[in-house]
């Protein structure tokens, strides 16, 4: 597969909104001009065929990749795969796996990192193993918007025409002529990839997670509750029959009881991801990211505070630490190594090393190999470090059994109830989670995510 679909096709503009009138020129030229926003958009089939005149990519689509036996190893391998009304019973159909994100062109850390921002919607097949699937050259651009126009029209607008064509993609499919036969291909939107901001933002849920009353996508769990459940047994999860009526309830009111239902419900809007056929954003359609919910946040905010909690019990100093992570034989094909740290960087109040997910989830790995031998056994806060890196191992497992939910589950109960004893004062918002079936739980969208 050495194609690059998104070098190949020329996109095309896309209006939105209404046009506005702006003053041009001076003197006697002065004049009104019209403008109008717009966004680029490559169309689906456009790239589909392309994709499909690719023998490996139809090797692919003819030996579906999934497991026979009882273990889960890739999306097509969970229940959002089983339970789907088209993939379950056309296993050689188009899995589309969407992908939203946001990127600075220019300085990042400059006075005007938003001048130059954009948006763009990427999407790959799940059709493709995940080795192949997560390399570039399987990853296909849809539409591309800058910042600002994404604030003023919202998501919807930008996802709209790849919506209208996913449908048209299930009800009809798309005729590709392969060696003089004409074959037909259905397909459909398996599910839509993003960070918890961007996943809440497709979604139309609230897009702020520290003064939201209610921030989970999955569940109606309050923020002032948060911190005492950790199991699905004790949480009211979202359903699409109840999030429709909710919907309704803030369409028709206005004013102060359109927030209060907004405030209530968590929801900003009606998502235009409803009206694609047969996905739903509850069953798996925006899996919770298990590198933004742990490598980039509470493993991150847990290793902080072993290291902080060893070093104050004097089980070694942070030079001893520095001069082990610096010496420590990481081999000849780990790249992202972890650096050293500061008597600032342990007091500081920040929740994060800012390690890199790679670097945080070498470091977890290691730490046992680093300090094992200087913390006592039965040391809790050892044991509550060790719950978290047999989560890692379940969630990070490139194949595990399906009985492994439970067990997931178990730990992370067992885990968060720990985290709460030893470290209560320093939970908060500014460090997600893994809020047991709502990011890591009994549904297989987390563990296909990390496959």
């Amino acid at each position: 597969m050495t194609h690059y679909v998104f070098l190949l096709l020329e996109p095309e503009k896309m209006l939105v909104g209404d046009p506005c009138y702006s003053l041009r020129f001076s003197g006697n030229k002065r004049s009104f001009v019209e403008q109008h926003d717009s966004f680029q958009y490559i169309p689906l089939f456009k790239t589909l065929e392309r994709l499909l005149k690719d023998s490996s990519v139809l090797e692919f689509i003819d030996n579906p990749h999934k497991r026979i036996d009882d273990k889960l190893e890739d999306f097509c391998d969970g229940d959002l795969v089983c339970n789907h009304p088209l993939f379950s019973n056309d296993p050689f159909s188009l899995q589309v796996i969407a992908y939203y994100d946001e990127l600075e062109l220019c300085y990042p850390l400059g006075t005007h990192t938003k001048k130059h921002k954009l948006g763009i919607i990427l999407f790959t097949l799940g059709n493709i193993p995940p080795k192949f699937r997560s390399t570039l050259r399987s990853i296909n651009l849809v539409a591309c918007a800058v910042h600002p126009v994404i604030q003023k029209h919202g998501i919807g607008a930008i996802i709209e025409p790849f919506i209208k064509d996913l449908n048209t993609l299930t009800n009809h499919g798309i005729d590709i002529n392969i060696g003089g036969i004409q074959c037909n291909f259905k397909g459909g939107l398996l599910c839509f990839l993003a960070d918890n901001l961007a996943s809440n933002l497709l979604g139309g849920f609230k897009e702020s997670f520290s003064f939201s009353k209610r921030f989970c996508r999955s569940c109606m769990v309050k923020t002032k509750s948060y911190k005492d459940k950790f199991s699905s047994n004790d949480l009211f999860l979202r359903t699409a029959e109840v999030h429709e009526t909710q919907c309704g309830e803030l369409e028709e009111a206005e004013g102060d009881l359109k927030e209060h239902y907004s405030k209530t419900y968590g929801i900003n809007r009606r998502s235009k991801l409803l009206c694609a056929k047969n996905f739903s954003l509850f069953n798996g359609g925006l899996p919770h990211d298990a590198m933004h919910d742990i490598l980039e946040g509470v493993a991150q905010f847990e290793v902080k505070l072993l290291i902080k909690h060893c070093v104050s019990q004097k089980y070694f100093t942070i030079a001893d630490y520095n001069h082990r992570v610096k010496n420590f034989d990481y081999g000849k094909n780990e790249i992202d190594k972890p650096g050293k740290i500061t008597r600032e960087i342990l007091a500081s109040n920040d929740k994060k090393f800012h390690l890199s997910a790679a670097q945080t989830l070498l470091l977890c790995r290691i730490i046992p190999l680093l300090i094992g031998d200087c913390v006592p056994e039965e040391d809790k806060h050892w044991r509550c470090f060790l719950l978290l890196l047999k989560i890692c191992d379940i969630v990070f497992s490139p194949i595990i059994p399906k009985g492994y939910c439970i067990v997931l589950k178990l730990l992370i109960e067992e885990h968060h109830s720990l985290f709460k004893l030893l470290y209560s004062s320093s939970i908060s918002f500014s460090c997600p989670l893994p809020r047991s079936d709502c990011g890591t739980g009994t549904n297989d969208s987390v563990l296909d995510n990390a496959s």
